[in-house]
């Protein structure tokens, strides 16, 4: 039981930064980095709302994953 309630924390854990970052900065002026400290996609991204909105996207969708294997963990035998 202590496995699966470990595996549950760890995967929420992973899965609130996603969550936030799809929701706090799908409105911002920057584009969303992928890595931590990028500074060149200001010059290669030209649609920046439609960026943020899809890169959002992909943060929800992986923040859902890591929520879908942690509950996994909790109904696994």
């Amino acid at each position: 039981m202590v496995g699966k309630i470990i595996g549950l924390v760890s995967c929420l854990m992973c899965a609130f930064p996603f969550l936030i970052i799809s929701v706090y900065n799908k409105d911002s002026r920057e584009p969303i980095n992928f890595w931590s400290g990028d500074t060149t996609l200001k010059s290669k991204v030209k649609n920046v709302v439609e960026y943020n909105k899809k890169m959002a996207l992909l943060y929800k969708r992986c923040a859902i994953a890591f929520l879908i294997s942690g509950i996994g963990f909790m109904v696994s035998p």
